[in-house]
């Protein structure tokens, strides 16, 4: 697989855990029962030779401290070539339970004392503002996500959402209308928006919480911004370290 995505010319790639070794086996399960949290880890360290790899730790209010036994993994297998991030689940489609989920102000709270703890600060300034045409794949005219049978979406958290799925790959189908619904958004037109300082640099945030969560779509930006400037700073001016 990692041939193939050389060949392709794939510089990184993303792959999700679900929490600490038992968390992830039991939240995601093998269809045979065995472990996949350590094959996982080991796939990801023997990529980061080829390519650069994400880890996104998915996170809630019971599993937060799973990202750090996850990071203690990786400098134990001896990867650099990895970076190691926190994700808030999201109770979307009625599929979790929304008082387990972190708000909006609580993950980003708890992002922040997560690169805090380390010595090396240069994880702090991808937090550094910097121009955007949009948010994410869902309202990028060139990003589809895929499921295991071929249906293709916008979002990843459309998935299974057969009144959101916009075609099949297998099958060359398309519906362009479904496509471009949230190519549509236009956040210069919401009002919660239009008189926002930090509009042009967020783009009105997730497209798909602009649906699903209406009143806690707003504070990540400018908490980032706030929490983080002061800290960004610091570090560009005394050197990382």
């Amino acid at each position: 697989m990692i041939d193939r995505l050389c060949a392709c010319s794939v510089t990184s790639c993303q792959i999700t855990i679900d929490g600490t070794r038992e968390d992830h086996n039991a939240r995601r399960p093998h269809m045979l029962g065995i472990d996949t949290y350590d094959t996982l880890l080991q796939n990801a360290c023997h990529a980061s030779y080829y390519l650069h790899v994400g880890i996104r730790v998915n996170l809630d209010k019971g599993n937060q401290e799973a990202i750090f036994s996850v990071q203690e993994a990786i400098a134990r297998l001896g990867a650099s070539n990895i970076t190691v991030y926190p994700a808030p689940i999201r109770a979307n489609n009625d599929c979790y339970s929304n008082e387990k989920c972190f708000c909006s102000s609580e993950f980003i709270r708890f992002e922040q004392q997560y690169y805090a703890s380390f010595q090396n600060k240069k994880d702090s300034l991808s937090k550094y503002p910097r121009l955007q045409g949009n948010c994410c794949c869902a309202d990028s005219i060139s990003s589809y996500v895929i499921s295991s049978n071929g249906d293709m979406y916008k979002c990843w958290s459309d998935i299974g959402r057969k009144d959101l799925c916009i075609g099949n790959i297998l099958e060359g189908t398309i519906n362009k209308t479904k496509a471009i619904r949230y190519l549509r958004y236009d956040p210069t037109r919401d009002p919660k928006c239009e008189e926002c300082e930090y509009l042009p640099i967020c783009m009105g945030g997730c497209p798909r919480d602009v649906i699903d969560r209406p009143t806690d779509r707003c504070p990540y930006v400018a908490e980032v911004f706030e929490r983080y400037l002061v800290q960004i700073a610091d570090t560009l001016t005394t050197g990382i370290t």
